[in-house]
């Protein structure tokens, strides 16, 4: 065989767009920023920041609208420990609040920040290892899953979907609303579920240590 082995720490990343056509390596230069897109601390309840009200105002006033969504996918390479995968991504949801920070409307009108207990399981399983064409399948998918709108109002504006393609080769599926994840919050998503992952499948404390 020919070509790069990638390992769970090379995670490849690319727009679900552009995936089919060129998938690239990308690391973004995130010195400066803050180490989790963390929204709120335990049990907190806050109100919308100025740019949140915005962007809340305008899918309420147009719910079927998904510009503000946010599709991602990271095509891994290589032996993937599925149970050390799962629990790296529970680890990751209970540090990035924000992946579970939902919206509720308070008194007299006024939208609230809350805080979502995370739930055991984080992360959908969907086995395309036997399709004839399982990347393009896994692919048409998430891109599907795209164009649904968020129910922003007492939801989570989070969907994560891990895609078997192969037993060596899968996709992981991340769909978000602007709401609560930007685009630079990719690159912490990464980092932090690439030093989960290596901990825990080596036996290690699920710390970022």
């Amino acid at each position: 065989a020919t070509g790069v082995r990638l390992e769970i720490s090379e995670i490849i990343t690319g727009r679900l767009g552009n995936l089919a056509e060129k998938i690239t390596v990308s690391e973004r230069n995130t010195e400066g920023a803050q180490d989790s897109p963390t929204a709120l601390k335990q049990s907190s309840v806050r109100r919308l920041s100025a740019e949140q009200t915005r962007l809340l105002k305008y899918q309420l006033r147009y719910p079927e609208d998904t510009s503000n969504n946010l599709p991602a996918a990271w095509l891994i390479e290589g032996e993937l420990d599925l149970d050390s995968f799962k629990v790296s991504m529970k680890r990751l949801y209970e540090r990035q609040t924000a992946l579970r920070t939902i919206i509720s409307e308070g008194e007299h009108g006024h939208h609230l920040l809350l805080l979502h207990v995370a739930e055991t399981e984080t992360l959908e399983i969907k086995d395309f290892s036997e399709n004839k064409n399982p990347l393009d399948d896994a692919i048409k998918e998430a891109t599907e899953r795209t164009k649904q709108p968020f129910t922003v109002i007492n939801n989570q504006l989070c969907y994560v979907c891990l895609y078997k393609l192969a037993p060596n080769n899968h996709l992981i599926s991340l769909l978000t609303h602007q709401l609560m994840f930007d685009g630079w919050s990719y690159d912490i998503f990464l980092k932090e579920l690439e030093i989960f992952y290596t901990n825990i499948s080596q036996g290690n404390a699920a710390s970022l240590d």
